[in-house]
């Protein structure tokens, strides 16, 4: 693997390039070591480029998870290939640590988040029609004529829009 480090305001980004292996296990510990060392507090690891994990890696950026989350930082995930997130999925590291589909969001929009259901191969589901929050129970307070008359203005709407 090849890694880069850069600078982008206050947050450092590693960009990892190729098969992430064992082989790569130190240089990485070396660098988290290093960035933990400058003061680093934000440390975003692109795994954009990155084709393949080893299973050990994966234990390993738990590791640095952890490392940082200890010393007041934080460590996050940027992944938009599919077979390094089917890995980290099926390890379910995206339960425990942040994982995004770009780098800009991991640096700007820290709310998105993409958690494990996202990043399976199985698009989830839900069973509640869009705009109604899962604590919102469905009730049939409103009468039948009540319902037609919305319907009517809804309509009537569109018919002085044209």
């Amino acid at each position: 693997m090849y890694l880069e480090k850069r600078h982008i305001h206050e947050s450092t980004v590693l960009d990892c390039y190729g098969k992430f292996n064992d082989h790569d296990h130190d240089v990485f510990i070396q660098t988290l070591e290093t960035l933990n060392a400058e003061g680093c507090r934000y440390v975003v690891v692109n795994l954009t480029s990155v084709y393949q994990l080893s299973e050990s890696i994966i234990g390993l950026l738990k590791f640095a998870h952890e490392y940082f989350t200890m010393s007041e930082g934080q460590l996050v995930l940027v992944s938009p290939l599919s077979s390094v997130r089917r890995d980290l999925d099926q390890a379910e590291i995206t339960a425990t640590i942040p994982t995004y589909m770009a780098v800009y969001d991991a640096l700007h929009r820290r709310n998105a988040v993409v958690n494990d259901a996202v990043l399976g191969s199985t698009p989830r589901v839900t069973s509640r029609p869009f705009g109604i929050p899962p604590h919102v129970e469905e009730t049939s307070e409103h009468s039948e004529p009540h319902i037609h008359l919305i319907e009517n203005e809804l309509v009537g709407v569109g018919e002085h829009a044209t």
